[in-house]
């Protein structure tokens, strides 16, 4: 990982774990050692899957992958993640296959109830910013 990856891999880590409410970060403690410890338990593995699943998988598919990985996530961070994902590999495929993937998800995940309301809207609005940042 060269410097600047790094320090936008921790960037990233940072935004997602105050999203999710890691309010301790900014504790007394250490931040950047209990950044570096959470980021090994929870964000680390996630990521080697999402890496894995990307040289597995065609493009076209991973938005649904990733999706059935965020509907079926126990912790919120786990949710968060694959959400990311989701959104940003929606946002990398063509304009003409964005628009019918993004409804087709959208169904899929409201017609999943065994998934909290409020995490199928947030993963439901990630969805339509992957749409809005392609465009």
């Amino acid at each position: 990982m060269t410097p600047e990856t790094h320090t936008a891999h921790e960037e990233g880590t940072a935004a997602l774990l105050e999203e999710t409410g890691w309010p301790f970060l900014a504790s007394d403690h250490g931040p950047a050692r209990l950044s570096s410890n959470i980021n090994d338990l929870t964000l680390a593995p996630l990521q080697r899957a999402a890496e894995q699943l990307r040289r597995q998988l065609p493009a076209e598919e991973l938005p649904r992958t990733f999706v059935d990985h965020a509907l079926i996530a126990r912790w919120e961070v786990d949710v968060r993640f694959w959400g990311r994902e989701a959104q940003g590999a929606l946002a990398g495929l063509p304009a003409a296959v964005r628009g019918p993937l993004y409804q087709s998800l959208s169904r899929r995940i409201a017609a999943t109830f065994k998934t909290d309301r409020g995490r199928r809207a947030d993963l439901i609005a990630r969805l339509a910013e992957g749409l809005a940042i392609a465009a």
